[in-house]
């Protein structure tokens, strides 16, 4: 999948400017730009060009393209947390983790403690593979209920608990377990 990469960043390399410019002589040398909604993919599954470095992944110990890597160094950086909490892709990947967890924006209503806990253990059963334990649950339940108020005195009141559901599975993308691999 070719995901989107900002148009700067094209207009920098010369294969890519040859190509838009017509002059790559049928080598397919420019970026081919797939639908957003395609390339939610995981990251083995997008193209990658040595000359070309895609923003998201850079700030998670991309391998430098234009020589070998053996083995790859790990760090662990606030630029990545940031990244995970606050880029454009990642608030998508939310909106889309919580319209998969939700369905349709009518039957959200977090006034219902008992409809509220079955979508909490939704989030963590799709993003952790597990329930959450009490307190997580009650923690989740305080975020969802906070952030609807936050939301409805704002100007987006009518997707108030909406955005409430895309915030937590914004947080939770940000818990180690569901970065690392033990």
């Amino acid at each position: 999948m070719w995901p989107e990469v900002p148009k700067d960043l094209l207009r920098a390399q010369p294969a890519i400017l040859e190509a838009l410019e017509g002059k790559d002589g049928g080598r397919m040398q420019g970026w081919y730009t797939d639908p957003v909604e395609e390339t939610d993919v995981r990251s083995v599954f997008l193209i990658r060009k040595r000359c070309l470095p895609i923003p998201f992944l850079q700030a998670f110990d991309l391998p430098d393209t234009t020589v070998s890597c053996a083995r790859r160094d790990t760090t662990v950086v606030a630029a990545q947390a940031l990244m995970l909490l606050n880029s454009t892709a990642a608030v998508r990947f939310a909106h889309a983790f919580a319209a998969r967890i939700a369905g349709p924006a009518d039957n959200l209503s977090y006034r219902d403690d008992i409809k509220t806990a079955k979508l909490v253990r939704a989030v963590f059963q799709h993003a952790l593979a597990r329930n959450p334990d009490n307190d997580e649950l009650q923690l989740a339940r305080a975020l969802l209920t906070r952030h609807t108020k936050i939301h409805q005195s704002g100007r987006a009141a009518d997707r108030a608990e909406q955005l409430a559901l895309v915030d937590l599975c914004r947080a939770i993308f940000n818990l180690n377990e569901f970065v690392y691999v033990d």
